[in-house]
Parts: C-alpha cells; structure tokens; sequence
C-alpha cells in the first residue's frame, strides 16, 4: 500500500472541526449512550486506540478520538503543552456538543488527561489510565530495542512501511521485537507470550494494528518531537486536587513506561484504584490477562457512568 493510499484511508475514516484552538481530527464510533474519550500515545493518532483497544467498543459508549496536536491532520499550533492540549479536547468536545465524558489515556496520553481532570472537572467523570506517564519521561537508555525504534524507526517512513509490511506477513521476528522494547519479561516468557500471540488472531490484528498507527511516521513526527520535549520537563501536577473517580492500569513489567509511574498517580489521587497487571508490559491488550482487564475497565465505566 503506497503512502498516498494509506493518507486516503486515514483521512476517509475521521472528520476535521474547527474549534476556537484551531483545526481538530476526529472519529466518532458507537451506538447512543455515555461518551468515552480515548487519548493516544506517542506515536500515534486517532486510529491508535481503536487499534490497541478493540474489545473496548461496541459495549455501550461511544467512543471519541481525536488526534492529539502535531499527529496526522491536527497541527501542532493546536497546542504545543499537556495543558494546552487538554484545553482544546474541551473545545472539541464543545464543538461537538458533548458535555461530560468518561477518559481513557494510553502511555503519553497520561499528563493530557490528568490536566483535564485537572482544568475541567465538570467534564469528566471517570478516568483510566493505562500504561500512562505522569512524571518526566526520557527513553531509557537501558532500553537498547527501544533507543533502536525511536532513532531509525519512528521518524524514517520507509523503515516502517518495511516494518508494516513485516507486520502484514505476520513476522515472528519483528513481533518479538516489539515485545523485547516493551518489557522486562524473560527471554522464557517472551517466547511462551509470543507463541500465545502467534496463535491468536485478535491479537496479531492488534500488532498490526499497532505499528499501523506509526504510519505514515512523517504524518506523526511533529507530534512525536514535541511529545519527548514535554516529557522531559518535570510533571509535577497538584494530583491531590482531582475528584474524578480513577482507575489505574499498569502492567509491572513495563520497560517503557516503569510501574512507578502508575504507583505515583495511585497514591497522589485520593481514592484513586491501582491494578497492577502481573507480568504485563506497555501494551497490556497483548498480555494474557488482557480480557480480565477489559472486563475491569467496563465494570470501572459502568459503575461511575452518569
């Protein structure tokens, strides 16, 4: 699939808003019911969390994604800082008539949300977080695979069309890859999850989906660089202050993002719940817990939903 291809399917499943802070991507799915936000990572888009998330639709939200500033078809100058980002996710919800919502951040998709819980608490009544950064974030330079990814693969687009390509044909290597930048498992574990994964279809299309949603890289490079430059500063947010009922998803093998991060959020926001995901890494719907935690996440949402 040619890169104007892949712009062409991008561009057909999501819709552009003006708003107040500028020019916004969005995709709305579901049927009629409570709104559920869903914040992606880096790199990513508006396409990241369906992607990853599958098993979270079609169970009675609708679900909005918007892509962040600097990603796909949103500008950076739609606001460059966590807070500023948050800001105009309210101007997106404003423009789509949406009141209050539900809020669901993946990895660097974590200081946004806290900031909006933060900035517009009205807004808000539940939120996840899950495999989120909320303290500064550098790449771990013990993290070779990793260094690997962010320095030839994420800002290159024919290494990933490569990439998606090995993707599509289901390599074992390249997953293996992904699974080694991704945790701290054992070299015995990673090849028994691996095998789980080869055999199960779900989550193939979830790896797939995956390196897809760091496609094209130059669509999501602005958004990537500004990402790792907020990251860098300390988050030090009056989490204390936050009254939205929290979940708190991390797995304890993280090696992108380390359990720290969710132990800190845990016991900064009052009565935040933290469930640890034994032996789970940064991409938590591949770990074979996956389904326990999708059945927390619904039960979490449902029992705070308006």
């Amino acid at each position: 699939m040619k890169k104007q291809d892949i712009l062409l399917k991008l561009n057909s499943a999501s819709n552009l808003i003006s708003t107040p802070k500028g020019c916004i991507e969005w995709s709305i799915s579901g049927i009629k019911g409570p709104y559920l936000v869903g914040i992606h990572g880096g790199p990513g888009g508006y396409d990241q969390i369906k992607a990853v998330y599958p098993d979270m639709y079609n169970k009675g939200f609708n679900i909005l994604v918007w892509s962040r500033p600097g990603y796909l078809r949103t500008p950076l100058t739609v606001g460059a800082t966590f807070q500023e980002q948050a800001d105009a996710l309210a101007t997106l919800m404003d423009a789509l008539e949406i009141d209050t919502t539900a809020v669901f951040a993946f990895s660097a998709g974590g200081p946004v949300a806290l900031e909006f819980a933060l900035l517009h608490p009205d807004r808000i009544w539940a939120l996840i977080l899950e495999s989120a950064v909320s303290r500064s974030y550098t790449i771990n330079p013990h993290n070779i695979e990793e260094q690997l990814m962010f320095s030839r693969l994420l800002f290159n687009d024919p290494v990933i069309w490569v990439t998606n390509l090995l993707a599509r044909q289901k390599s074992s290597y390249l997953f293996k890859s992904v699974i080694q930048s991704e945790s701290m498992l054992t070299h015995k574990n990673i090849e028994i999850l691996l095998s789980n994964i080869m055999g199960n279809p779900k989550k193939v299309g979830i790896l797939v989906g995956l390196i897809k949603s760091m496609s094209p890289a130059s669509m999501r490079k602005a958004g990537l660089d500004n990402d790792l430059k907020q990251l860098e500063h300390p988050i030090d947010l009056p989490l204390d202050r936050i009254t939205t009922p929290t979940l708190i998803i991390h797995g304890t093998h993280d090696f992108d993002v380390p359990f720290y991060h969710a132990w800190f959020a845990a016991k900064s926001i009052p009565d935040a719940e933290l469930y640890p995901v034994e032996e789970g890494f940064h991409i938590i719907s591949l770990c074979d817990r996956d389904e326990k935690v999708t059945a927390k996440k619904l039960s979490f949402l449902r029992m705070h939903s308006p």
